[in-house]
């Protein structure tokens, strides 16, 4: 048993009031590196040190302590391993769960304190994973494959091929520039990053956001490093995904692969903002002439915009229709156009932008219409 002495009533007692659980990697331990503040609930904290958070040093050297030997054990510490020394004035409750990776090694801890006798809230959704610089292949564990990510089955490892496609980073190329030092070898025992990135949830549309903490372990005498990392679910911060250029790129492609025009349309009005590729033959004026859409086309446009800006009908939609450019009496032009929707609304899982593929049915080769 041991002894849970941090019972003052200084101001630092209030800075745990706020119900929520702080998620603690401890990554760093094995090159004496002290385990840093990474999440007070669905808050970032860039490996803050717990003087800079907590200003009873009495207090954080306590808590420091559990984490520690809850890291070293695997074991949880709950107020059953306290002693009942928290008698003056106020008493509290401390709770340490270990966050493990699916070899068992301990990536980090969550933390609650508060007020003897409350209940905690459910704890964070923290998942773990291990890259091998090595084999180039991640381990990761079940709370992150199944529990973040969705994924109907959890294996023992996977490669970035099958893992990159579903992450988008907010600091895609620092990781890159990170994970280029790791593998020259050019890095520092325990060096540390971090990075929001959205995860595609399998099977839906839908995308969760996460905040990624981790470090570069070497083990058994090798020359390049394992990352260990924690990926924290943080979906219930509010606000607005910007589209990921990766993603907007694979859609692009996608139709740059077919005959056409390929743009961007703006899902709200229907208007194509910009060309990436100008339509050919009889669309070409659509770069300079505003179209004019057949009451046919005019339905299905509008239709599958409300559908795509939803998300209630998938993210691809195809529509065929007559187009015409100025004046009544000129010709109007059969026309085929693809509608691929791309981003996602945090909370709604909507997409918020559009790429546009125009051809004229004239210009389609036989047999494709």
């Amino acid at each position: 048993m041991t002894t849970d002495s941090h019972n003052c009533t200084s101001p630092a007692d209030d800075e745990f009031t706020g119900n929520e659980w702080w998620v603690i990697e401890t990554m760093g331990l094995p090159y004496n590196l002290r385990p840093t503040l990474v999440a007070r609930g669905s808050h970032k904290r860039q490996f803050a040190t717990f003087t800079r958070e907590l200003r009873d040093k009495a207090q954080a050297k306590a808590i420091l302590d559990i984490i520690t030997r809850v890291t070293e054990t695997g074991a949880p510490h709950t107020p059953a391993d306290d002693v009942d020394a928290n008698t003056i004035d106020r008493a509290f409750d401390t709770y340490v769960y270990p966050i493990k990776t699916d070899s068992g090694k301990v990536a980090g801890v969550q933390l609650w304190r508060g007020l003897r006798g409350n209940t905690p809230p459910p704890k964070r959704h923290v998942g773990t994973f291990e890259f091998d610089c090595t084999t180039q292949r991640t381990q990761q564990s079940r709370d992150l494959e199944v529990g973040i990510m969705g994924m109907p089955d959890h294996q023992d490892t996977r490669t970035l091929p099958q893992l990159w496609p579903k992450l988008s980073f907010d600091e895609r190329e620092k990781y890159s520039t990170y994970m280029e030092k790791l593998f020259a070898g050019n890095f520092e025992p325990g060096d540390p990053f971090s990075s929001t990135v959205e995860v595609d949830i399998a099977g839906s549309d839908r995308r969760r956001l996460t905040y990624m903490t981790v470090r570069a372990i070497t083990e058994d005498g090798n020359a390049t490093p394992v990352v260990f990392g924690l990926v924290h679910d943080i979906s219930d911060t509010p606000g607005t995904v910007r589209t990921d250029d990766r993603e907007m790129t694979r859609a692009a492609v996608q139709l740059a692969k077919k005959i056409g025009g390929v743009g961007e349309i703006v899902m709200r009005t229907g208007y194509v903002c910009e060309w990436f590729r100008a339509p050919p033959g009889s669309l070409s004026r659509w770069v300079h002439s505003v179209p004019f859409f057949d009451l046919q086309l005019h339905h299905q446009l509008t239709t599958a915009l409300d559908e795509l800006l939803s998300g209630t009908a998938g993210r691809v939609k195809l529509l065929h229709g007559a187009i015409r450019f100025g004046d009544l009496e000129l010709e109007e032009v059969s026309t085929e156009i693809e509608l691929i929707a791309v981003g996602h609304d945090r909370e709604t899982g909507q997409p918020n932008q559009c790429l546009i593929r125009a051809v004229a049915i004239e210009d389609l080769p036989a047999g494709m219409w």
